[in-house]
């Protein structure tokens, strides 16, 4: 019988007040049977990667949101926003899932675009 984390009380996530994170001590064990994903595991799993992951290999989203949208701008002759690029990435996760709807990172990855959209669009410019 393997034991269960005494952090996470095996549900692989820790919440501190409105913040979810994944467990350190579950993330780093081999799961021997794959889990159906629930909605905390995704909304977990999205914000480890847009805040850690993601962070530490491009940078900033907003500035990266920021050279997407005039990268896309001039390519379309069209001004885009941030904001935009968080939607129009939205849409094409949304595409991939009308085709397979069971593929979990593209779940993951939809959450995390609508939470990095959520956040750029509060900010003050």
């Amino acid at each position: 019988m393997s034991k269960i984390c005494q952090k996470c009380k095996g549900n692989g996530f820790l919440r501190d007040g409105e913040v979810i994170t994944l467990c350190e001590c579950c993330c780093k064990k081999p799961k021997k049977k794959k889990q159906q994903p629930t909605r905390l595991s995704t909304l977990a799993i999205a914000g480890h990667l847009i805040s850690k992951d993601r962070a530490k290999q491009y940078g900033s989203a907003s500035k990266n949101f920021d050279d997407i949208a005039r990268l896309w701008s001039a390519y379309l002759d069209q001004d885009l926003t941030k904001s935009d690029v968080s939607c129009l990435l939205s849409l094409l996760k949304i595409a991939r899932l009308k085709r397979n709807a069971n593929h979990e990172d593209s779940w993951i990855d939809l959450a995390g675009y609508a939470a990095l959209g959520s956040e750029i669009s509060g900010e003050i410019e």
